[in-house]
């Protein structure tokens, strides 16, 4: 009878908590969304948003056949540089069949709501699974959900994978947990498969075997060499998973040794960005997409020097709990393994820290607030008391982090706002007005971006990139002679790159110095002997110069390289039509309208010279 009582009450209280969870999630949720909702109507375009969606054919154009493309290219994608992420770009293809286009991009910011609603409702079931008190972990999902931090991956574009391997990497982790505390095989597949699927999405989740081990010590409480041995199939994906990364950032030049290559540069680094990501959890103002490198990386550095203290007050506080509980080592072990792979060891990026790179590895500062939180809910003197003021604590930091999350979606409505906010925020980093100066020249907006353009080479004297486009700003503002300075300037932080020495050239025929601009084309050519249009650029400065022979000569060869060369067939007819070799221009200019039926000037020219010829007959 008293077995019988307590099994009941027993259910009944599973029962309250599963409603509790339910509803209290739906009540979460619900507050996310609002939080969160600006970002549906952003307009922005981020850094490589056009190399993810609007100038990414395979994701524009879906299919099969895309689909199959992304998934087989793992050491060298041909359409997005860096790693290997097959199903992030199908997950954008996607969107793009359910309506998605450059002037509505509502279906992409969609699928990202949904997947960090999703990833909210994960990070509840988790910490429950942990926990076993709902409103525990409904109170540090909302905390998550809610947080500004967690915007960045939602209206930009290019994040999709972060939210996407945030999902799996998640799911994951409920697996792996349910696994431990039942032993049901099913849940130790899933597991499994979702690690994998999380890799494919963004490989920065590959330290997640780890962070098992660590939840397995605390607060698991499983950890055994058996609970060792069932993790070994699961480094062995990561080792794979791994090996494939490297490789692909490789190919993509997106990783070195950059300047850190000594230890103690790698562990200021790693001092700092710790420092600087728990500043920003725990005081999220100032948030943006870019944040430079300490400039210098030395402890003579205020900021530098500041967080390392910071770092070395943290690990002193978290060791003095170590006799207590394990709660707070484990958690900020969690974070700063699951971030270790972004914390720019070997650089791959040229930011020190970003936003996104926070989304995943936040769950370790989660489950140290999920134990705070514990604690104070099981305290046993006027509980109900204490109970309702971490409530109202809690209910006020949420409300003030929606405030903070919608003022900062305001600056993802357009593009100009979002980057003019980067440079507010960093008013000295020379990546933001290098692309604020690449949005205004889209615009047309020429003097602007030429002045974005000099502050970048400014704070940043080797930036190839922004060299470039200052470059082509002049050009268009008809400032050669300083067009040339750039080039130059171009030339000499790329001495190997054919581009580079053709930009020069084309600036020079311009001037009408083809003394100059040929021999340029010439080593251009040299570097890239398949450089087609290398070939049809030098082919009309030769004519310029009065060598029609050498120009007809590399017409030839550009057209050999490719025969869909429409500037090509349409400019060596032209030379051809004044040389007065009628016949073989009438030909290309017929292989011009194949390519272009509507072509004006070709039409045009067709019709003058078949008159010519009928005439010379008569």
């Amino acid at each position: 009878m008293i077995d019988g009582y307590f099994l009941s009450t027993s259910l009944r209280e599973s029962n309250n908590n599963r409603l509790i969870l339910i509803v209290g999630s739906i009540f979460v949720l619900s507050v996310v969304a609002y939080a969160h909702w600006p970002s549906l109507t952003a307009k922005t375009i981020s850094f490589d948003d056009h190399e993810y969606f609007l100038r990414n054919h395979l994701v524009k154009n879906p299919s099969w056949a895309s689909a199959k493309q992304f998934l087989s290219e793992m050491t060298k994608p041909s359409t997005v540089g860096g790693y290997y992420q097959p199903l992030s770009m199908i997950s954008l293809m996607l969107d793009c069949q359910m309506g998605a286009t450059d002037e509505n991009l509502m279906p992409l910011h969609r699928s990202s709501l949904i997947l960090h609603l999703c990833n909210t409702f994960l990070v509840i079931l988790i910490l429950y699974a942990l926990f076993k008190n709902p409103i525990i972990a409904l109170m540090t999902g909302l905390l998550f959900g809610c947080h500004p931090m967690t915007v960045e991956p939602i209206p930009w574009i290019g994040e999709r994978k972060t939210v996407l391997a945030g999902f799996f990497g998640f799911l994951s982790l409920l697996s792996y947990i349910k696994y431990a505390q039942s032993k049901t095989l099913g849940c130790y597949i899933s597991a499994l498969i979702c690690f994998v699927l999380a890799l494919m999405s963004k490989p920065t989740v590959t330290p997640l075997p780890i962070l098992f081990i660590l939840l397995d010590y605390w607060p698991l409480k499983k950890l055994s060499i058996k609970s060792l041995l069932n993790k070994i199939p699961f480094f062995a994906i990561a080792i794979v998973s791994g090996i494939i990364t490297i490789i692909s950032q490789k190919s993509a030049a997106l990783s070195g040794p950059g300047n850190e290559t000594s230890l103690i540069d790698v562990l200021v680094i790693l001092c700092y960005s710790n420092s600087f990501y728990l500043t920003k959890i725990f005081w999220p103002i100032n948030l943006t997409s870019h944040y430079p490198f300490p400039d210098p990386i030395a402890l003579s550095n205020p900021d530098v020097l500041k967080g390392v203290v910071i770092t070395l007050i943290l690990m002193g506080c978290v060791a003095a709990t170590w006799l207590k509980t394990r709660a707070f080592v484990v958690g900020w072990l969690f974070f700063f393994i699951a971030a270790l792979p972004t914390m720019q060891i070997l650089r791959f990026s040229d930011v020190v820290a970003s936003d996104k790179f926070a989304y995943f590895s936040s769950f370790g500062y989660l489950l140290m607030v999920a134990f705070f939180f514990s604690g104070v809910w099981a305290i046993k003197t006027n509980s109900r008391v204490v109970r309702i003021g971490l409530s109202f604590i809690v209910a006020g930091i949420c409300l003030c982090q929606i405030k903070t999350t919608r003022a900062y979606l305001v600056d993802w409505q357009d593009t100009e706002s979002h980057y003019r906010r980067m440079i507010r925020i960093e008013p000295k980093a020379a990546v933001p007005y290098f692309a604020l100066g690449c949005y205004l020249q889209e615009q047309q907006r020429f003097e602007e971006a030429l002045e974005n353009f000099k502050l970048a080479v400014e704070f940043k004297h080797d930036y190839p990139q922004a060299h470039n486009n200052l470059a082509k700003s002049y050009e268009v503002l008809g400032q050669y002679n300083k067009a040339i300075a750039s080039y130059q300037q171009l030339v000499k932080l790329k001495p190997n790159d054919h581009n580079a020495y053709f930009a020069l050239a084309t600036a020079y025929a311009k001037q009408n110095k083809y003394d100059l601009a040929i021999p340029l084309f010439q080593y251009s050519i040299k570097l890239q002997p398949n450089f087609v249009q290398g070939h049809g650029n030098l082919a009309i400065a030769y004519y310029l110069a009065g060598k029609s022979q050498k120009a007809k000569e590399h017409f030839t060869t550009a057209l050999r390289l490719n025969p869909n060369y429409l500037e090509g067939h349409l400019n060596y007819a032209i030379i051809l039509q004044s040389l007065k070799e009628y016949t073989l221009a009438l030909h290309h200019y017929q292989q011009v309208i194949k390519l272009s039926p509507n072509h004006s000037s070709a039409l045009s020219n067709i019709e003058k010279i078949k008159s010519f010829m009928s005439n010379q007959k008569k």
